[in-house]
């Protein structure tokens, strides 16, 4: 049986990948801002650069997007259990921001998919 990592434990695999490979994102400029509530909280960013991508802990941007959910189903939306699409449409997922960028979010959070399973 394996255990599911901590929210820290996933953004630090998400910079991990990204820092491996940028182009993860595609070209895409933006910064990502994930207020993360419930059992395993915490406040990360995606800050995604023309020459670097990597996520941190923490606000260190002003975001374009904010993205708030329950710990439990941002880990079932990384793990493919949860569409984000069907996240924001029953109210699991809220975006504040620019909704076009938070369409683009699941390209770049395949990298940590990508590097996980």
């Amino acid at each position: 049986m394996t255990t599911t990592p901590s929210t820290k434990e996933i953004f630090d695999l998400i910079n991990q990948a990204l820092s491996a490979d940028p182009s993860r994102t595609g070209g895409l400029e933006a910064v990502y801002q994930f207020n993360i509530t419930g059992e395993d909280p915490g406040t990360y960013q995606l800050i995604l650069k023309p020459d670097k991508a990597y996520a941190v802990e923490g606000e260190q941007e002003v975001p374009n997007c904010t993205l708030e959910m329950d710990s439990n189903d941002f880990k079932d939306m990384l793990q493919g259990n949860l569409n984000g699409t069907a996240a924001f449409m029953s109210g699991k997922l809220r975006v504040e921001g620019d909704l076009g960028l938070a369409m683009q979010l699941e390209t770049v959070l395949s990298a940590y998919t990508a590097a996980n399973n």
